[in-house]
């Protein structure tokens, strides 16, 4: 998860772990506030795998900011449903992006 101000009060479990929890190196590659959608669409996975070496590890937790539907105004939302249904959605700036369940 991403990290805040002191200010705020809040912070990702990225924070502490890549603060010294383990022995290992830990990259925090979190966006405050993006959805799995978001965060893909956005670049940041594509980002994280320019970065990757043979051995490394990577854990990803989304799912918390996906909430509101695949039309929500925030375009972040996901398709309600256990199997593998997709909505294809038109984004403000007018692209079109097809968004899937996660199950």
């Amino acid at each position: 998860m991403a990290s805040h101000s002191a200010s705020e009060g809040i912070q990702g479990w990225g924070v502490p772990i890549a603060s010294g929890y383990f022995t290992i190196p830990i990259v925090n590659r979190a966006k405050s506030g993006s959805s799995a959608r978001s965060w893909i669409r956005d670049g940041f996975w594509y980002n994280t795998k320019q970065l990757l070496k043979s051995g490394d590890y990577v854990v990803i937790e989304l799912g918390h900011n996906d909430g509101g539907g695949p039309n929500a105004s925030t375009q972040r939302g996901s398709v309600v449903g256990e199997g593998s249904e997709t909505v294809k959605v038109t984004l403000a700036n007018g692209t079109s992006e097809v968004v899937h369940t996660f199950n």
